[in-house]
């Protein structure tokens, strides 16, 4: 959870219930609530289908995996390469 600063509001999950331990600075509301689905365990079949909320989240993570760790290797190679 964080608060409207964006600032960490530690939280246990019960299953049932949810404990929020407040700091002395997270008592800005509202608070966000952020949870986390493993996608690799999902039938995607009509049924169950990637909710709208997360697919910009899955985008981005998708194009540091793909894009941005490309360009690192890139640049790890330039850095390396002799001058001529």
């Amino acid at each position: 959870m964080a608060d409207k600063r964006g600032a960490l509001v530690y939280s246990d999950d019960f299953g049932t219930a949810i404990e929020i331990r407040f700091g002395k600075e997270a008592r800005h509301y509202p608070f966000t609530l952020t949870y986390l689905v493993n996608l690799s365990d999902r039938p995607f079949t009509d049924k169950w289908v990637v909710p709208a909320t997360i697919r910009a989240l899955i985008m981005w993570i998708t194009w540091k995996i793909l894009i941005a760790s490309n360009n690192t290797e890139r640049k790890r190679r330039m850095s390396i390469a002799p001058i001529k």
